[in-house]
């Protein structure tokens, strides 16, 4: 693992403990597999011409459920988040997580994104992330083109948000590896592009 994350490059691993140890979690998980049908579905309906032709008109059939994360109320606090305060017995979380949880909550992460950052979390503290900024950062390219200096200062100033509530977000980040995750960088971008919709 680097001395710093891609997110925080200047950000250099001290042999301090963290403080306020669990954080934000990343994927969800796996949709169901799909059951095989007799008869293949009908095609989708073309849309209205109406639609189609009017700048700005949205087709709602194609577009209703692209981001089920938009149909989702922000939490109230963090007992929305019940299910994450219990931590499985391989894993040993500091006494950071009420507030790490709060923080979430207040920041406005819904529960399917938090589901995400939670997993990501477990999975890193049981064996955390090796991979390097310069590594995150080749594959963060591969996803994101000429865009992912403004998509990593997107993820970065979302983070700074929930740093604002939890200090310990950032150095949760570098000591589990999280901050060079580029799957878990993705699931940030994705949870702070939605928040802005």
């Amino acid at each position: 693992m680097s001395a710093a994350s891609i997110l925080y490059p200047t950000m250099a691993q001290s042999g301090a403990p963290v403080v306020d140890a669990p954080a934000l979690p990343e994927s969800v998980a796996a949709p169901a597999p799909a059951v095989a049908s007799p008869t293949p579905p009908a095609p989708a309906p073309a849309p209205s011409s109406a639609a189609a032709s009017t700048p700005g008109v949205v087709d709602e059939r194609r577009n209703f459920f692209s981001d089920v994360r938009a149909l989702e109320p922000p939490p109230t606090s963090a007992l929305d988040y019940a299910a994450m305060r219990r931590v499985p017995d391989d894993v040993t979380v500091g006494d950071g997580l009420p507030r790490a949880l709060e923080a979430a909550a207040k920041s406005g992460i819904g529960m399917t994104a938090m589901s995400g950052f939670w997993n990501a979390y477990l999975d890193a503290e049981r064996s955390p992330i090796q991979t390097t900024s310069d590594a995150a950062r080749a594959a963060l390219s591969q996803t994101y083109g000429a865009k992912v200096d403004a998509k990593l200062a997107t993820a970065a100033q979302f983070i700074d948000d929930v740093a604002a509530r939890w200090p310990g977000v950032k150095a949760m980040l570098i000591r589990t590896g999280l901050g060079n995750d580029p799957a878990f960088i993705r699931q940030i971008v994705a949870c702070a592009e939605q928040r802005r919709r």
